[in-house]
């Protein structure tokens, strides 16, 4: 590989040395070759070239799963990669998923590349992909005399799991592979892992005559290795889960997917593609407080029962790449999990008994009811080793839930009636269907319409005992990560703000008095530091004037953190998040603005 280096000091600098010497000549020459080898980024190319000539193959290198890491790390991959596919005579791949690289080429580490060759690969078919597992197994076993012995103990139970999911999945009921399917979101990975906690499941081994093959899959994913349901530890969403603290709808993110299914299902192009502010503005009319539509659409999109678009979703430094900071900007749609979920698994009679063990209750009296059944069913599940959700099922578990969720239902139709709004009307339809009228229990309970007023807390086992919640105003120190602080500014403090126009400018910037405006408020409504999407929501929802967070984020850091009005604002980090106040000199200069009517 360095034959040229040897001959060079052969013939030149080392040439008296070598004739007279030769060991102090190879002790140079060694010392020489380990000062280019050290070198990594001109001897890698080299020694590429010299393997590839030596073995006469081809080069190929395979970059994979970069969009994991950051932006930084991606930008030196691909720069990495630019650099040696200029040095070396073979093939590099970078493997990045469809939206990550559309998001590079319009805004990040791709934007100047126009001679690249790109391909797509679609995902196998992931009944293909399992059958050939399947076959595996058996050709594994027809070949252990050539396996580790490791491998081979662990075949047994390969041959007894294949043959279980031969059966489950590959057979004449397709119900669970549906299943599977629409729960791995595309993803083959994501299947793999679902098929892991499957078999890591108790329930996995057990017959499923008398139900489909699609609900006996979804329980048991469900349960997993638990005794009754926990959504905390279960890969399948409770989708009737309400906030803690927070008087919330147990039907509200039904209403989102069944909205957004809507939206899919209507002709006109790219109508299915809807932004997050829409969304929120739609329910907000309906009488939804904005903050709880937020938390629903962003929790839901964690779970990845909505997409959300990365071209729209990727904020400059203040988001991890994960939905934890959602922007009315950013366009969500309805993903295939989201789909399956409201057209098939929330109707299973199952699925919504397991979620009434994990589930924030409203209804004193109904929850007591619940509750005695509830517990009943456990302690003679556990003393009997048997399957809790079998014993609630024969239980009276199921009447009291479903009374409860229709009363539920009256009242919030009631309070928030749909009219003949076609989305609406869609959504109701999809409620409908999940919740039938099969069983009225005596009502009476609700007859006085009594409102609970304390929050106890009923535990008789550490197994996610139902809570029964009281009516909570909520407040900024008790919302979720995911809800946005501005839905909490009061009237009186807004009606203290001067109106901003978005024509208002300051030393040429319009930026800056939105800025100042969005951060002078906080300080008045006493909500602290706030993050640049908290900054654009404060403008958007009181000064009606629309930006996005990602702007936001960009004229900080470029302007504010270092740059000539960073005497204006000050900011203090929580990990990567900025938190952003107004100084002194702010307030002075909004003063100045303001006063001036812009």
């Amino acid at each position: 590989m360095y034959h040229a280096t040897e001959e060079r000091l052969k013939r030149g600098a080392k040439k008296e040395i070598y004739r007279n010497s030769p060991t102090v000549f190879e002790t140079d020459l060694a010392n020489a070759l380990d000062g280019h080898a050290q070198n990594a980024i001109d001897h890698l190319p080299k020694y590429i070239n010299y393997i590839t000539r030596k073995t006469k193959r081809p080069f190929c290198l395979v970059l994979d799963n970069v969009d994991k890491a950051s932006d930084e790390f991606q930008q030196m991959i691909y720069t990495f990669a630019l650099r040696l596919a200029e040095k070396v005579t073979g093939v590099i791949m970078v493997a990045l998923r469809e939206t990550t690289y559309y998001w590079a080429r319009e805004k990040g580490f791709l934007d100047t590349r126009v001679a690249d060759t790109v391909f797509r690969i679609r995902a196998p078919n992931l009944k293909q992909v399992i059958s050939k597992r399947v076959k595996f197994i058996k050709f594994l076993e027809q070949h252990s005399g050539h396996i580790q012995k490791d491998y081979k103990k662990a075949l047994p139970f390969a041959r007894e799991f294949g043959l279980h999911l031969n059966k489950l999945l590959l057979r004449d009921d397709p119900t669970a592979l549906t299943a599977l399917t629409c729960l791995s979101g595309r993803s083959i990975r994501r299947a793999f892992l679902r098929l892991r906690d499957y078999g890591l499941s108790p329930l996995a081994w057990r017959d499923w005559s008398g139900e489909s093959a699609g609900e006996y899959f979804v329980r048991t994913l469900m349960l997993g290795q638990q005794v009754v349901y926990e959504e905390s530890k279960s890969p399948i969403v409770n989708l009737f889960s309400v906030p803690q603290d927070v008087r919330g709808s147990h039907f509200l993110p039904i209403r989102v997917l069944a909205y957004l299914d809507w939206r899919r299902q209507s002709r006109q192009k790219g109508y299915s593609w809807v932004a997050v502010g829409d969304v929120v503005r739609d329910f907000e009319t309906w009488g939804h407080h904005r903050s709880l539509v937020m938390n629903s659409i962003a929790r839901l999109a964690t779970q990845n029962l909505v997409e959300v678009d990365q071209l729209s979703q990727r904020e400059d430094d203040e988001t991890t790449g994960k939905h934890t900071l959602l922007d009315y900007g950013h366009t969500i749609t309805l993903s295939p999990s989201g789909y399956f979920f409201i057209h098939n698994i929330a109707s299973i009679d199952q699925y919504q008994l397991l979620c009434a063990g994990d589930t924030n209750w409203y209804n004193e009296s109904r929850y007591g009811d619940f509750l005695n059944e509830y517990r009943e069913a456990i302690d003679l599940a556990l003393s009997e080793g048997s399957g809790a959700e079998t014993l609630m099922n024969a239980s009276r578990c199921g009447e009291y839930w479903h009374s409860y969720l229709h009363e539920e239902l009256r009242k919030e139709r009631k309070n928030f009636p749909g009219g003949k709004i076609a989305w609406r009307i869609a959504t109701d339809k999809i409620i409908d269907k999940i919740l039938p009228i099969k069983i009225v229990v005596d009502d009476s309970v609700f007859a006085s319409g009594a409102q609970v007023t304390t929050a106890p807390s009923h535990k008789t086992h550490n197994l996610g005992t139902p809570k029964i919640l009281s009516a909570v105003a909520p407040t900024a120190d008790q919302l979720d990560l995911f809800a946005s602080r501005s839905g909490f500014v009061r009237a009186d403090i807004i009606d203290t703000m001067p109106t901003l126009a978005e024509s208002t400018q300051y030393e040429g910037y319009k930026w800056m008095p939105r800025i100042l405006w969005a951060v002078e408020l906080a300080r008045r409504a006493n909500l602290g530091g706030v993050t640049s999407s908290e900054i654009a929501a404060l403008i958007y929802e009181w000064a009606s004037v629309h930006v996005h967070s990602t702007n936001t984020a960009r004229f900080l850091r470029q302007h504010c953190v270092n740059g000539q009005f960073g005497d204006l604002v000050a900011f203090s980090k929580t990990g990567r998040m900025r938190k952003w106040t107004i100084t002194e000199n702010g307030r002075t200069a909004f003063n100045a603005i303001f006063s001036k009517g812009g």
